[in-house]
């Protein structure tokens, strides 16, 4: 019997730790997932990747890398018949979120993994880097997160 999460893709895109890479593999194996796709890799493959993903090194061993997002998209399609769509929305901004989650009222997943590290130390960072980073790590999860609530509730 074939599981119906054979059918979930994971896309990372821009990792520029391979730390992160190999901690999504370890993650996604322990889930029961096991389709990766890096868009712009910053360092992979890396021996840092593979031991963070300790058990999980045949996820980063069958990654698919792409250059970018609309490739990423056209291998995935090509090889699973069904429908992928890229969003590409500031998701620090509710009105975006609130779009976003109204055109998918039938959300069955929620991963909220977006985040960024300024190049700047604490020291050395304006507020404007620091409320950029607040904005995408901890502002978009929460915004998604309520957004799509009530369509996960209404499913129960």
């Amino acid at each position: 019997m074939t599981s119906p999460l054979q059918n979930i893709r994971i896309v990372l895109c821009d990792t520029r730790h391979p730390g992160n890479i190999g901690s999504a593999a370890r993650a996604m194996k322990t889930m029961g997932l096991s389709q990766l796709y890096l868009v712009n890799p910053h360092l992979f493959p890396d021996k840092q990747a593979d031991w963070m993903a300790t058990n999980a090194v045949d996820v980063l061993e069958r990654a698919t890398v792409c250059a970018d997002l609309d490739t990423a998209r056209t291998r995935i399609m090509s090889r699973w018949n069904g429908n992928v769509q890229v969003h590409d929305y500031d998701l620090s901004d509710s009105a975006n979120v609130d779009k976003l989650a109204a055109a998918h009222p039938d959300i069955d997943i929620l991963v909220n993994n977006a985040a960024i590290s300024p190049s700047a130390s604490v020291g050395d960072m304006n507020l404007d880097q620091w409320d950029e980073t607040l904005a995408v790590n901890l502002t978009g999860p929460m915004l998604l997160t309520r957004a799509s609530l009530p369509y996960f509730l209404a499913g129960l």
